[in-house]
């Protein structure tokens, strides 16, 4: 599979808090998006915030929206 684009630069800060994430698998033809050095986006959920709204909001810091939202896992 391509890769869409590989946008940022990787940076262990980002990875010090313990709380619930959400990782995005973005799809176009057969090419997927990564970010920094090869992660796929992603974030923490802030306080009340559903999976969705978090992926809305994390894809929205790389200029990315998206239409169809589709759950991997349970």
């Amino acid at each position: 599979m391509n890769v869409i684009s590989n946008i940022g630069k990787f940076d262990e800060a980002q990875f010090s808090i313990d709380r619930r994430t959400v990782k995005v698998v973005i799809k176009k033809d057969n090419a997927v998006l990564l970010l920094n050095d090869g992660l796929l986006p992603g974030g923490g959920l802030d306080s009340k915030e559903s999976d969705k709204d978090a992926i809305t909001r994390e894809l929205r810091k790389t200029g990315v929206t998206v239409k169809n939202v589709k759950r991997l896992v349970p």
